[in-house]
């Protein structure tokens, strides 16, 4: 890239907070808000939760780990800039010295990208905790609706497979979409008293009715 690429690049992005999170609306209406009940709604800030609180403990480890490389490059530097067996002042040849000049620089480059490193992980934590915060208050503001019950609840999970699969079912048929045998077949699934499984029975039946009445007229015709 040229320089006057570069500076223009500069110029654009300076003073410019680059987001690499999800933004709070899409937290709230497509991970959250997505899901068709209550319940579940509460069980998605907990899985979110629990998948971010993994990603801050490897944030963190990757931030100590590389907090030790880079004292350990320090060592290393002091080392190639001490007098002695392994500094510069040992009476080497030319050749010997541009070597160590060279190895103490790229040394030095080194540690300079990892310690930049570490304004992108104290980012990375700073925006997985900006997430974690929106949770934790959409848990808490879920919860004084309705306490979280057990995931295996079986209201809860006959109510969410309810919801679901209604609402599968709706989006197809509102596109022109034929219904999916598979998702008929889960439909059917259901206990008895699932609203959609009924639904589906008698759109079923109805079917049937109109199929044997169209043989019929077939048949008359003949």
């Amino acid at each position: 890239m040229s320089t006057e690429i570069y500076n223009l690049v500069n110029e654009v992005l300076d003073g410019k907070e680059i987001m690499d999170r999800h933004s709070f609306f899409q937290l709230r209406y497509f991970l959250v808000g997505k899901e068709p009940t209550h319940q579940m709604r509460l069980w998605r800030c907990i899985r979110e939760l629990n998948a971010r609180r993994q990603t801050l403990d490897s944030l963190n480890l990757e931030l100590e780990d590389a907090k030790d490389k880079a004292e350990l490059m320090e060592i290393n530097i002091e080392r190639l800039k001490t007098p002695g067996d392994f500094g510069v002042e040992r009476g080497v040849d030319a050749l010997d010295k541009r070597e160590l000049d060279i190895r103490l620089r790229r040394l030095i480059r080194k540690k300079q990208a990892l310690e930049a490193s570490f304004a992108n992980i104290h980012k990375k934590i700073r925006e997985v905790e900006e997430e974690c915060a929106f949770l934790v208050t959409a848990y808490k503001n879920l919860e004084e609706q309705e306490a979280l019950k057990p995931y295996d609840d079986f209201e809860s999970q006959l109510k969410y497979w309810d919801a679901k699969i209604s609402q599968d079912i709706q989006i197809r048929m509102l596109t022109g979409l034929p219904l999916d045998p598979e998702l008929i077949k889960t439909s059917l699934s259901l206990d008895d008293r699932s609203a959609i499984k009924q639904l589906t029975l008698k759109m079923m039946n109805k079917n049937k009715i109109s199929i044997a009445a169209q043989q019929h007229f077939k048949a008359l015709d003949k």
